[in-house]
């Protein structure tokens, strides 16, 4: 049996209603499915953690391709579904949890410590930037990571200097990891249909980040405070973050070859990190 159908039956016979609220729009398109583990590249043997599994359509294809698979799904109310879905199946785990509450160490011990796995998901979009943040700061191995996420979210994670969506989040994700656009995915390819389009985003985590700030506490102070206030200019924004001397903050940004009327959007990264190298010890 498809595994769409098993899961639209799975979903009828349990009377699950899906809440939108949490983002639980489901892909029940056979062809999108093996798309998605194509493209993320799953192998057989491979640890992969997927977030959110819902009716278990992407969880099973997953698997079918031989994944060792382990997934945390906020919603209890959709075990008797999961358990339906993926009852022709063995090599799993299904962790009733919030992931930004779970204990990310202890899951990693118990279930991946041979090899560091990949991260698959269909991301609820209203916390799509907490998984994200959460996954790349967590300090642990993560050997790629593979989100459908809604299309401006994509835009402001893989933003660049002077674009209108780059701020904060991008810096903290280009900061971590390569980001990579692969395929979009209509709206009419999930149940409930969002009203949005969505992509696939690969994260590939840096081995180190691409550039090297004395200390990193600052160099994300710094950027937090480039776009406190997105109008104003990044002297303007220093020191009202930090209480620096107009002076100063002037004579710090024209030290790194910048004008003292530039905005915190028009920094990349290397230019955040020298910004933060020239604050550290003093601010």
């Amino acid at each position: 049996m498809p595994i769409e159908r098993r899961a639209r039956e799975a979903l009828r016979k349990h009377h699950f209603r899906q809440d939108t609220r949490i983002g639980q729009h489901f892909i029940m398109d056979g062809d999108v499915l093996s798309a998605i583990v194509r493209e993320a590249r799953v192998s057989p043997g491979d640890n992969v953690l997927e977030i959110g599994p819902g009716a278990g359509t992407l969880s099973a294809a997953l698997l079918e391709a031989g994944a060792r698979l382990t997934a945390v799904e906020i919603d209890r109310g959709l075990r008797p579904v999961l358990e339906a879905t993926l009852s022709p199946y063995r090599d799993y785990e299904i962790i009733y949890e919030d992931i930004l509450r779970l204990d990310l160490p202890e899951l990693w011990a118990r279930r991946f410590m041979d090899t560091p796995p990949l991260v698959v998901a269909n991301l609820p979009y209203y916390i799509t930037a907490d998984i994200v943040t959460r996954l790349l700061n967590c300090g642990l191995p993560i050997k790629v990571m593979c989100f459908m996420v809604q299309e401006e979210s994509a835009l402001r994670m893989n933003a660049q200097p002077g674009a209108k969506n780059y701020g904060v989040l991008a810096i903290q994700t280009q900061y971590r990891a390569r980001l990579t656009v692969g395929m979009r995915l209509p709206s009419s390819v999930f149940e409930p249909r969002p009203h949005v389009e969505s992509v696939l985003l690969h994260f590939e985590p840096w081995p180190k980040p691409p550039v090297s700030p004395m200390d990193e506490l600052m160099f994300f102070r710094v950027v937090r405070a480039a776009f406190a206030m997105r109008r104003k200019t990044l002297v303007n924004n220093l020191c009202a973050t930090f209480g620096i001397p107009r002076g100063d903050a002037e004579e710090i940004v024209r030290g790194l070859g910048l004008s003292d009327q530039v905005r915190g959007e028009r920094l990349g990264l290397a230019e955040f990190a020298r910004l933060s190298d020239a604050m550290t010890g003093d601010w």
